[in-house]
């Protein structure tokens, strides 16, 4: 009796736990609002935020083109105080748990990078995986746009930076914890991909690329830059080159590239990094001029092509200041002069070398014999 007792006596007062968790802690999914995706824009006001946030509504059968969302905005001094104003506007709880895309309104990324993201970083229900973009013209169109094949809202977006959907060679994939890491690592420079609104047809085109240095300086890249900056790094093992010499025009595409480097000094004691690559590919289209279908005419025509286009770009990196790779941080990583290895470094930096030595194996010309 006295077992049953106890017994009864748990249960009631377990009961009386989990209805409180209830009460206070618990919501349904259909009392919640989903926040897919955000997006800050500078202010009206000086020294303000206008933050949007894209809602996912939940329903019963999802199907494309036919998702409920809603896109709302607030603005504020802080970001903060903007998600606690539109929590007065809405009536059900704004759940951050799902927030997969951050998108910063080209307005915003001349402002201190640190200060725009530091909400983001300090929010414990935020994915410090969700995928950090650059908004063009702002951040308000590319939340805005809504594709006809999207099942959930801002899919398009996950899609094209998760590598589930589309793989681009010349789309940066850059998440919260990297940026961070990159803005107070020294030696690695933060950079992000840059969405283009393209609203007549109800698209984002990812074609360019925006590094920063520490002083927050903006270096951009074309598409081809950043596919080239891509195969440096070692994100993406295809690519796709138009390539023109001679008047004859063809396509080569990449099915397989891997690149690494090396930070050495030349026989008179200049500092150079040497760039090894291999890239694995066919001819896809060719036109105009005098056709060939000599393999190792064209192999040697794209080696030269790759090999300029890569030293260009370094050298471009190099003059702006800016070290999206991490050179300064392989260099540090090998010198332990703890007191002068930064300065150092600066001033190597400043002059330093590049060779590039990519080789192509040309697998066909697209025929067949």
């Amino acid at each position: 009796m006295r077992t049953m007792l106890r017994g009864l006596v748990l249960l009631w007062t377990a009961s009386l736990l989990l209805s409180g968790c209830g009460m206070n802690g618990y919501k349904d999914i259909d009392k919640r609002f989903f926040v897919v995706s955000m997006g800050v824009d500078p202010g009206e006001k000086k020294n303000t935020y206008k933050v949007w946030m894209k809602f996912a509504i939940p329903s019963g059968e999802m199907k494309a083109g036919q998702e409920k969302s809603e896109l709302h905005s607030e603005e504020a001094e802080t970001i903060g105080e903007a998600v606690r104003k539109m929590k007065t506007r809405v009536d059900k709880e704004i759940d951050f748990g799902h927030l997969k895309m951050i998108v910063l309104g080209k307005g915003v990324i001349s402002r201190p990078l640190e200060e725009t993201i530091d909400w983001f970083l300090r929010r414990r229900d935020i994915q410090k995986i969700a995928w950090v973009a650059v908004g063009q013209p702002d951040a308000k169109s590319v939340l805005g746009i809504k594709t006809k094949s999207e099942r959930v809202p801002s899919n398009s977006l996950f899609l094209s930076f998760g590598y589930e959907g589309i793989e681009s060679p010349s789309t940066v994939t850059v998440q919260l914890f990297d940026l961070h890491r990159r803005l107070e690592e020294r030696g690695l420079d933060p950079l992000l991909p840059v969405l283009t609104a393209m609203e007549e047809a109800s698209q984002q085109a990812v074609r360019q690329t925006v590094v920063f240095n520490k002083e927050e300086k903006q270096v951009w890249l074309n598409a081809e830059e950043s596919e080239m900056l891509n195969l440096i790094m070692g994100a993406t093992e295809k690519g796709t080159w138009g390539i023109e010499k001679e008047g004859l025009h063809f396509l080569f595409s990449a099915e397989r590239m891997t690149a690494s480097y090396k930070i050495t000094r030349k026989a008179d004691g200049r500092p150079v990094i040497v760039i090894n690559g291999k890239i694995r590919g066919i001819v896809e289209e060719m036109k105009g001029g005098e056709e060939t279908h000599d393999a190792n005419k064209l192999k040697k025509i794209i080696t030269e092509r790759l090999n300029k286009d890569i030293s260009k770009l370094l050298y471009k990196l190099r003059d702006q200041r800016v070290d999206p790779i991490g050179f300064g941080l392989r260099y540090r990583s090998r010198n332990f002069t703890n007191k002068t290895e930064w300065e150092n470094w600066h001033k190597l930096y400043s002059e330093i070398e590049f060779e590039t030595k990519v080789k192509v194996e040309l697998e066909g010309v697209g025929l067949i014999k």
